[in-house]
């Protein structure tokens, strides 16, 4: 069953992961995205959680 947005928040703030699993999770973002309300959206993004991956993601290039 995939994960909503809340649980990949807790993800992206509580987990060390490698950089194949950050882009792994990433991917997973999107898809959840897309299956989300408005609301979820808000609260996800209020979390600062998506700024967060999007961090992790830029610097590992």
């Amino acid at each position: 069953m995939p994960r909503d947005l809340k649980e990949l928040e807790r993800i992206i703030f509580g987990k060390d992961m490698t950089d194949k699993e950050w882009l792994e999770l990433n991917k997973e973002v999107d898809e959840a995205w897309k299956r989300s309300t408005d609301e979820e959206r808000q609260e996800f993004e209020d979390s600062g959680a998506g700024d967060m991956l999007g961090q992790i993601i830029e610097f590992m290039d």
